[in-house]
């Protein structure tokens, strides 16, 4: 930023012939993209990160110069906090280094369920993993459950709710009993001898 802080963002990058899933423009033009460093500014609810994005404002992006030529709008938020960028995605590949290696996974339909089994022995010989899909929901259900705090704190989660139900439900009894005392007490002065008397 202008002022020397840092601040993470999302850069998308617009198909550059057709400017495809473009954002609604409330300031400035989309035509404006194309222009040098040009990068339009998403008017949420992190836009405040951003400081002063007015049109004109100016940012530095992995040691390269960026303008704000235009304010959008976008139907939601963006879910990691924060702000959004859009520019070209040429431009968007030449100010964020790319990895070599881009493609998590292969998606791959058999012909028929007998092939599964040969299609996982080839991938393995070749160093790959396959997964059917039933496989790859459990690995992900797994990887969330034990290899992040989510199963964590579902189960510190699961403790705390039976030791609050199991205080409240205490404290409900030893209410009931307060209440009743001299009524249990009654009912014991009236049990005849020899007979015990239930609660």
């Amino acid at each position: 930023m202008p002022d020397g802080t840092y601040q993470a963002a999302n850069v998308i990058g617009l198909d550059d012939s057709s400017l495809f899933g473009r954002p609604e423009i409330s300031a400035g033009k989309i035509e404006d993209i194309f222009a040098e460093n040009a990068f339009i500014a998403v008017d949420d609810s992190e836009f405040y990160k951003l400081k002063d994005a007015r049109i004109g404002a100016e940012f530095e992006l992995n040691d390269h110069r960026g303008v704000i030529v235009g304010v959008a709008h976008v139907a939601s938020s963006g879910l990691f906090g924060v702000p959004t960028l859009y520019t070209t995605y040429y431009r968007a590949l030449q100010y964020i280094p790319n990895t070599r290696y881009t493609i998590s996974y292969v998606l791959v339909e058999p012909k028929s369920a007998a092939d599964v089994a040969n299609i996982q022995r080839l991938v393995k010989e070749a160093g790959y993993l396959a997964l059917t899909k039933d496989e790859f929901i459990d690995q992900i259900s797994r990887f969330y459950k034990y290899q992040t705090g989510i199963g964590t704190n579902m189960l510190i989660m699961t403790l705390i709710s039976f030791v609050i139900g199991l205080s409240i439900s205490g404290q409900t009894f030893y209410t009931f009993i307060l209440e009743n005392i001299e009524k249990f007490g009654a009912l014991k002065r009236s049990a005849p001898k020899g007979a015990s008397s239930s609660r």
